[in-house]
C-alpha cells in the first residue's frame, strides 16, 4: 500500500522479476569469470558432477556454465512467484488459510506442516515446480534444485541460490533501485554495475561462496544505506504502515463475518449476513485450486459438472488433468485487484445491511470496524490519528515510561529467577541474569544521553515482545478496553511493529579480499552506524481509528498535536502494565528448552 503516500509507487513483481533475472545473469557471468583461478571453476564443476546422474548435468565445462547461467536466470525470474496479493501484508492471513485449502491433498498438507511456515516461499516452490514442467532436461531439474537449495550450506547449488537470496543479493539490488524510482525519492542511486561486475566465485573449505570483491565496497555500502533509508522513509512511513495494517485487518474481519456461526438475519428475509459475506471473500488459493474454487471462476459451474478433481498432485508430479488451462487462468488471476474488488463489494453489502440486521452490539461492532478499516484502504478516509508521527514524539513516550519499564523488567526477571526450576539450573540462571542486566543497561540512566538511551531500551523491549510472540492484538485490545473516545468520538486502537535488521552481525554480509572473507559489519563504519540508526527509529506504530462513519474533525492550529499528546499519554499509562502481564510468559517460553532438559536427567545436554 505504498501508493497511499507515494502515488506513483505502483511497480509490479513482474517488472522486478525481469530486472532480477537480468542482474542475476550478469552477476553469475562475472562470478565465473572472476573466479580466483581456473581450479575453482574446475572444482565447482567437479562438485556438481556428484549430482550429474540425478540432474543429467553435462560433463563438458562450457556446457555446464551455460546450464548454470540459465538456471540462475530462471531462479531469479521465479523467485517471487509465491507472493500473495499485496505481498507480505497478507502473508499471515494466507498462511492461516492454507491448511483448509489442502484438506483433500494430504501430501501437500504434510509438506506445509513440515515447512518453516513462510507462506510465500512454500507457495513459490509449488508454483515453480508446476510452471517448469514445460522445460526440457537438464534445465528443469537444475532450476528446481537451485530454488530448493539452502543458501548457507556452501554447496554448488546453494551458492547459486545465495546470489539471488542472500544478504547482499540481486533481489534487494533490483527492488531498491526500482522502488526508489517509482516513489520519486532520492534513494536508489546505487552503482549496480560495479557491484554486479565485482562478483567472484571462491572455494571455501569443502564448499563454495559467491560475493562481490572489496573493489565494490562503496557500492555495497550505498546499497545498505539506501536499503535502510528506503525502509525508514518509504516502507515504514506512518501512513504506509497504517494502510497496510488496515488492509490486513479488513480481510481478517471479512473472513470473520463470513464464517460466524451465530445467524444474523437480514430483516424480512431468510438470508443470513454470513451467507452474503461468504460469497464475497476473495479466493486466494492460487497454490492448488479446488473444484469449488474453479467453479466460482467458471460462471457458477458446479463441481458436479467437473470431469475430475482438478487439484494437481504437486508432490508426485501427476498430470494436471483436463482443466489445466482453467486452473492456470485462475492461479494467474489472484492478484491485488481480486482483493480490492472483494473489499469494495463487501463494503457496499455491509453498508446496505447495517440498518436491517438483527444483530447484537458485538456483531455490529465487527461490521463497524470492517467499514472503518476498508474505508481507510479503499478511499483513503481520514479516520485515523497516529499517536506519533516523528521520532521526537516517540522519544517523549519512551522517556515518560523509562523508569516504570525498568522497574517492570527488573521485577519480572527477579521473580522468574526465583522459580525452583531456574534455581536448580545454574546455566539457565546465569543466562537469565545476563539478559536482564543487558536489557536494563540498554535503558541507561540519568545524563546527557538519557533521551536516546530511553528509545534504545524501549526498542529492545519491543523486539523481545513482538519479534516472535503474537502479542500485537493483545496490546490493541488492552488500549481499546481502557480508552475508546477522543474528543467525544468513539473509536478503537491498533498497533503495528516494524522490526528491521539493517546489517546482520554474523557472516551474512561479506566481501572477498583476495581469498579472505571481509565482514561488512567489521570493516565498514557505515554498516555499524546503520545499526545505530535502526535502533533509534520508532519501531512501534500506534493508531486510533475513529469508528465508521466518523472522520478526524478539523480544528484550530495545534489541535492535531494536542490529540496525539492525549494518545501518547494513554499509551504511556497502558504499555507498562501490558509488559508486566506478558513478560513472564515470554521468559517462560524463551527458557523452556534448557529447563525441560534439566528436569529429565537422561536428556542430552545442549
Amino acid at each position: 500500500m505504498t501508493s497511499a503516500v507515494y502515488p506513483a509507487a505502483t511497480g509490479s513483481r513482474f517488472e522486478h522479476s525481469l530486472g532480477a533475472m537480468s542482474l542475476a545473469t550478469r552477476a553469475w557471468r562475472a562470478a565465473w569469470s572472476n573466479a580466483r583461478s581456473p581450479d575453482v571453476r574446475a572444482e565447482f564443476h567437479a562438485s556438481a558432477q556428484e549430482d550429474a546422474a540425478e540432474l543429467r548435468l553435462p560433463a563438458q565445462q562450457p556446457k555446464f556454465f551455460e546450464l548454470t547461467e540459465l538456471a540462475v536466470a530462471g531462479a531469479a525470474l521465479l523467485h517471487d512467484l509465491g507472493h500473495p496479493p499485496f505481498s507480505h501484508v497478507l502473508e499471515r492471513f494466507c498462511g492461516r488459510q492454507t491448511p483448509t485449502y489442502f484438506e483433500e491433498e494430504p501430501l501437500l498438507l504434510d509438506m506445509w506442516e513440515r515447512s518453516d511456515g513462510v507462506f510465500h516461499e512454500f507457495a513459490g516452490l509449488q508454483l515453480a515446480f508446476e510452471v517448469t514442467r514445460q522445460l526440457n532436461e537438464p534445465l528443469r531439474s537444475t532450476l528446481r534444485a537451485v530454488l530448493r537449495a539452502d543458501t548457507d550450506d556452501g554447496s554448488w547449488l546453494g551458492t547459486l541460490h545465495s546470489m539471488i537470496a542472500g544478504e547482499i543479493d540481486i533481489d534487494r539490488l533490483d527492488y531498491l533501485i526500482g522502488d526508489a524510482q517509482k516513489a520519486g525519492t532520492e534513494f536508489g542511486a546505487i552503482d549496480y554495475a560495479r557491484l554486479v561486475d565485482a562478483y567472484e566465485l571462491h572455494r571455501e573449505g569443502d564448499g563454495f561462496a559467491a560475493a562481490p570483491g572489496v573493489r565494490a565496497r562503496s557500492a555495497v555500502e550505498t546499497l545498505l544505506l539506501q536499503r535502510t533509508q528506503a525502509y525508514k522513509w518509504i516502507s515504514f512511513h506512518p501512513r504506509v504502515v497504517c494502510a497496510n495494517l488496515a488492509l490486513g485487518r479488513s480481510l481478517e474481519l471479512l473472513h470473520e463475518l463470513a464464517v460466524r456461526r451465530d445467524p444474523v438475519r437480514i430483516a424480512g428475509t431468510d438470508v443470513t449476513s454470513a451467507e452474503i459475506f461468504a460469497g464475497l471473500v476473495p479466493m486466494l488459493n492460487y497454490i492448488s485450486p479446488r473444484d469449488i474454487d474453479l467453479a466460482s471462476y467458471a460462471g457458477g459451474l458446479g463441481p458436479e459438472h467437473m470431469a475430475t478433481n482438478v487439484q494437481m498432485d504437486l508432490v508426485t508430479g501427476g498430470s494436471p488433468g483436463p482443466h489445466a488451462e482453467l486452473r492456470q487462468a485462475v492461479q494467474s488471476s489472484v492478484d491485488d485487484a481480486v482483493v480490492l474488488e472483494s473489499l469494495k463489494r463487501a463494503r457496499a453489502a455491509a453498508q446496505a445491511m447495517s440498518g436491517s440486521m438483527t444483530a447484537d452490539e458485538q456483531y455490529r461492532g465487527v461490521v463497524a470496524r470492517f467499514l472503518t478499516y476498508s474505508g481507510c484502504v479503499l478511499f483513503r478516509h481520514k479516520n485515523v490519528i497516529p499517536a506519533w508521527k516523528t521520532v521526537e514524539e516517540f522519544q517523549a513516550a519512551a522517556i515518560d515510561m523509562r523508569d516504570e519499564l525498568r522497574e517492570v523488567v527488573n521485577a519480572s526477571y527477579r521473580h522468574f529467577l526465583l522459580e525452583p526450576r531456574i534455581l536448580a539450573h545454574e546455566e539457565t540462571k546465569e543466562a537469565v541474569e545476563a539478559e536482564c542486566d543487558a536489557l536494563l543497561a540498554t535503558f541507561g540512566g540519568p545524563g546527557a544521553q538519557a533521551p536516546e538511551r530511553a528509545v534504545l531500551g524501549l526498542n529492545e523491549l519491543l523486539a523481545m515482545v513482538f519479534d516472535e510472540a503474537p502479542y500485537k492484538d493483545e496490546l490493541a485490545r488492552d488500549l481499546s478496553a481502557r480508552f475508546y473516545s477522543l474528543d467525544g468520538i468513539s473509536g478503537f486502537w491498533d498497533v503495528e511493529y516494524t522490526g528491521f535488521t539493517a546489517v546482520r552481525e554474523d557472516d551474512g554480509a561479506f566481501l572477498f579480499n583476495g581469498d579472505d572473507r571481509v565482514r561488512i559489519f567489521d570493516s565498514s563504519p557505515i554498516a555499524r552506524a546503520l545499526q545505530q540508526v535502526e535502533q533509534s527509529r520508532a519501531r512501534l506504530s500506534v493508531y486510533f481509528f475513529l469508528s465508521h462513519p466518523a472522520r478526524v474533525p478539523v480544528g484550530e492550529p495545534g489541535t492535531a498535536q494536542e490529540r496525539r499528546a492525549k494518545l501518547i499519554g494513554e499509551f504511556v499509562d497502558v504499555f507498562p502494565r501490558f509488559v508486566e502481564r506478558v513478560l513472564p510468559a515470554i521468559l517462560a517460553d524463551t527458557y523452556q528448552p534448557p529447563i525441560s532438559r534439566m528436569e529429565d536427567p537422561s536428556a542430552p545436554s545442549s
